[in-house]
Order: C-alpha cells, then sequence, then structure tokens
C-alpha cells in the first residue's frame, strides 16, 4: 500500500512539475497573441513564484490542522484547475491572477505530500522515499521543457496548458482514491504549542538558511547558464540547451541516490555539507572558460543539488521531537526561506556579470554559497535529538 500511495504522488509531482514549466516554452506565442513585451512576460513567472512562496508557511499551518492528505489534494486539484484556466485566460491580466492563483495551490501540494507518505516509511527507508518523490519534479520538468514544446507547436499553446492542468485534475482524483484509507497524523502536544516549537527549533532554520545559499545558486545557474555558454564559451546554441539540460537529468539520479545513501549511514548532515560543498565547487569551475570543464560543472551540479534538496527535506522531517503532522510546516519553513532568500540572487549575479565579466561572478557566487552552509557544522543530526 504504502509504494502504492508513494508512486501515486510521484506521478503527480511530475504533472505538477510540466504545469510549472510549460508556460515558458508558450512564452513565445503569448507574446505574440498579447502583444507583450519582455518585461510584462517576466511579471507573469514573478507572479506565479510569489504564489508558491507567500502560501508555503500558510500551507503547512492548514496540514497541521486539517490533515496533510486533505492539504494535498486541495492543492493538486486547485493548482490543476488554475493551470488549466489558464490556457483559457480571456487577457494578460487575467493570465497573471490565474498563474498566482495556481502557484499558491502548487504551495499547498508539495509539503503537504511529503507529510502523506512520510509516515507509511521507516526511518531508514524516509530519505529514499522522499528521493524518489523529489525526483519526479526533474523529470516534469524535462517533460514540461521538452514534450510540452512539441504540444504548443503541434495544437497551439492555449490547448497545451488546458491538456496539462486537465492531466492534474485526474491526477487528484487518482490520488483522492488511492489515500483514502489513510489514517490523519495525530499529536501529543495542544496544536499552539507544537508550532511554537517548530519555529523556535535551531535545526529546521539552519537547514533553510543552508538551502537557501544552494537555492539561490540553483536559480543562478538555470537562468544565465545557456547565455553564458553561447556568449562567452562559444558554444552553438543547440549544444547548450542540451547541456543545460542534464541539470535536470542528473538531478533526476542524485535524489534517489543520495536518499538511499543516507538511510543508509545516517549521516545526513555530513553528507548535506559534502554535497552543498560539491555544488559550490561546480560553479567555482563555470569560471573556467571551456566547454569541457563547464560540461563537468554542469554534471557535479545537477547530481549534487538532487542529493542536497532531498537531504535537507528528509533531515528536517525526521527530528524526533517534532511531531509528524507538522512536517509539512517544517518543509514549508526551509522550502519559503530558501525561495524568499534567494530570490535576488539571480539580480545580484547579473549585475557583478555585467560589471565585472561571468569569471568573477561564478566566483562570488560560489563562495556566497558556501557561507550559508557552513550553519550546519553546528545543526545535529536527527537521529541523536532527544
Amino acid at each position: 500500500m504504502r509504494w502504492v500511495v508513494l508512486l501515486s504522488l510521484v506521478a503527480s509531482r511530475i504533472v505538477y512539475a510540466v504545469n510549472w514549466f510549460n508556460l515558458s516554452p508558450a512564452l513565445p506565442f503569448i507574446a505574440s497573441e498579447f502583444r507583450l513585451e519582455v518585461a510584462e512576460l517576466g511579471a507573469v513567472g514573478t507572479a506565479f513564484l510569489l504564489g508558491v512562496g507567500v502560501f508555503q508557511i500558510p500551507a503547512g499551518l492548514v496540514a497541521a490542522r486539517i490533515g496533510s492528505r486533505n492539504t494535498a489534494m486541495i492543492g493538486l486539484a486547485s493548482s490543476s484547475l488554475f493551470a488549466a484556466l489558464s490556457g483559457l485566460a480571456p487577457t494578460y491580466e487575467a493570465l497573471v491572477v490565474l498563474r498566482f492563483l495556481m502557484g499558491a495551490g502548487m504551495a499547498f501540494f508539495f509539503s503537504p505530500a511529503i507529510g502523506v507518505f512520510s509516515p507509511l516509511f521507516s526511518e531508514n527507508e524516509r530519505g529514499f522515499a522522499i528521493g524518489i518523490y523529489n525526483s519526479a519534479f526533474s523529470v516534469g520538468g524535462i517533460l514540461g521543457f521538452g514534450l510540452w514544446t512539441v504540444f504548443i507547436n503541434s495544437i497551439g499553446w492555449r490547448y497545451s496548458l488546458v491538456l496539462a492542468g486537465a492531466l492534474g485534475l485526474a491526477m487528484a482524483l487518482q490520488n483522492i482514491i488511492v489515500t483514502s484509507g489513510l489514517p490523519r497524523e495525530q499529536g501529543s502536544r495542544g496544536f499552539g504549542q507544537g508550532l511554537r516549537h517548530v519555529l523556535r527549533h535551531r535545526d529546521v532554520w539552519l537547514l533553510a538558511v543552508a538551502l537557501t545559499g544552494i537555492g539561490g545558486a540553483w536559480f543562478v545557474v538555470v537562468q544565465f547558464i545557456i547565455v553564458y555558454m553561447t556568449l562567452e564559451v562559444g558554444v552553438a546554441l543547440a549544444i547548450a540547451g542540451i547541456s543545460a539540460s542534464l541539470l535536470e537529468v542528473f538531478s533526476v539520479f542524485g535524489s534517489p541516490v543520495g536518499g538511499r545513501i543516507s538511510d543508509k549511514l545516517r549521516t545526513r548532515v555530513k553528507l548535506l555539507l559534502l554535497f552543498n560543498l560539491s555544488i559550490s565547487g561546480a560553479i567555482a569551475i563555470l569560471a573556467i572558460r571551456s566547454f569541457p570543464p563547464v560540461l563537468l560543472a554542469i554534471i557535479i551540479m545537477g547530481f549534487s543539488a538532487g542529493v542536497s534538496y532531498t537531504l535537507t527535506y528528509s533531515t528536517a522531517i525526521q527530528y524526533r521531537d517534532i511531531e509528524q503532522r507538522y512536517a509539512p510546516l517544517v518543509v514549508s519553513i526551509v522550502n519559503s526561506t530558501q525561495l524568499l532568500g534567494a530570490s535576488l540572487a539571480p539580480t545580484l549575479f547579473s549585475i557583478v556579470a555585467d560589471s565585472s565579466g561571468f569569471s568573477v561572478a561564478w566566483l562570488l557566487l560560489a563562495a556566497a554559497s558556501v557561507l550559508p552552509s557552513l550553519g550546519l557544522l553546528a545543526t545535529r543530526e536527527p537521529f541523536t535529538t532527544s
């Protein structure tokens, strides 16, 4: 039963990620239809990310109140509905509002879904389960960028968005059926007491800060790597695009592998520090303006990022002094902190790249991404917490 639940949620996470990424290849068609400038297209993405980021912690609080399953199903159904409606948006302004609402719905699915399946697995299996779940996001990203580009070119951007949203609604119905017999999480503390304990938990905040450094670096690399490779390294656009996609491909493998290793060794924090440092090292390698080292850096970063995100989430929810019903809130705190904290990284990077060049910008980014991870030296392993 536990694997059926996990695989059902993994399939939903793939479709969730398709709805996250498939707007990108549709943007040229949207700009043409609504006669938009680049800045106006950026507002669509900003509205979506605001919805995802702002509603993370509210989603965790709702999950602690009404249960992870109920919250996750509301999030999956609502985000899918708004994704489908995005394809029917009559105006640019309506599209911006719908993407914001879609982002808010997604916030109500991701963390609570972890709260649904994680209690079904033992401490020695949970990292692997979260790794599989986390890798689904990268699979969906690959499909959203790749397969949905084909759909958009063949049936148009509107029908393509409606199709992905409809798939999400179908997955929501499937999950409602599959998870119908699961018990709701219980807690020995009162809601307020448990909430205060989570908000004061030093290790959770140290993990959140560490992920902020890595998350900011990831956002920058995803946004600028193709531009850097074509303008500075001299790589053809097609090769640069294929190479950049390896970030997601290797992340797919890194997530479950990292989870399995941590389950076996039970040293999640030490492993997390190691792989965070490897990401920072890979960013430093990008400063070498040559295709072979840049490709090596992409592979290292993709694999290590999959490991790091998985280890961060699986570590945060396994402190034994945090009740299971607060697991979605813990993940929400970590996720919202890194989303909001890392949001300025692309802007700051672009300023440095313009003034001092990409090589200097990559080296400064590498150094900046290391510093937040140093807090992991003072972070406890979850299994040693009383």
